[in-house]
């Protein structure tokens, strides 16, 4: 019996510490339960200080999205009004080019115009040269038929080297011409 009464003691006593254990099951799952909480609080707080970073990190990413973006409009507005500055430069220059080879061939129209006016006075120049000389000679050879008729005649009395000094007066003056 006494065996049986030792079972039944250790018996109460583990339902004893079952029965504590029970009792205390629901402070531990209430301190777990508290725990849990706790840690999900702080997951939670962790989970929204990583959005907040993420979101700062998304909101900066974009900013420097649209002023790359601005930048590269800018960069292209800059580059097409180069173009455009660069078009008229070259439409100015060719203009100018135009003008200068149009004032180029009026200059040496002018130049030959010039040229081909100085080559007819020179010609008539020479030719109305010419006829002076052509004129005088007649006249000298007037002169001296008519000295040498004169002296023949006894007219005009002198020597005939003094005849033949005018004579070449008269030709050396028609060089001179």
């Amino acid at each position: 019996m006494e065996k049986c009464a030792e079972q039944r003691i250790y018996k109460a006593e583990e339902a004893k510490t079952v029965a504590l254990e029970h009792a205390e099951a629901p402070q531990r799952g209430k301190d777990m339960a508290l725990k849990h909480a706790e840690e999900v609080e702080q997951q939670k707080v962790l989970f929204e200080e990583q959005a907040h970073r993420a979101e700062q990190k998304m909101k900066e990413a974009i900013e420097l999205a649209k002023d790359s973006a601005y930048r590269a409009q800018k960069a292209e507005r800059d580059l097409a009004a180069e173009a455009e500055r660069a078009r008229n430069t070259e439409k100015e220059l060719l203009r100018q080019l135009k003008l200068a080879q149009a004032r180029q061939r009026e200059m040496e129209s002018e130049h030959n115009r010039t040229v081909q006016q100085a080559t007819i006075k020179r010609e008539e120049s020479v030719s109305a040269t010419a006829r002076r000389i052509a004129e005088s000679n007649r006249s000298v050879q007037d002169k001296g038929t008519a000295t040498g008729a004169a002296n023949n005649t006894g007219l005009i009395k002198h020597c005939p080297l003094s005849a033949m000094k005018n004579k070449a007066r008269g030709s050396r003056s028609l060089m001179e011409i």
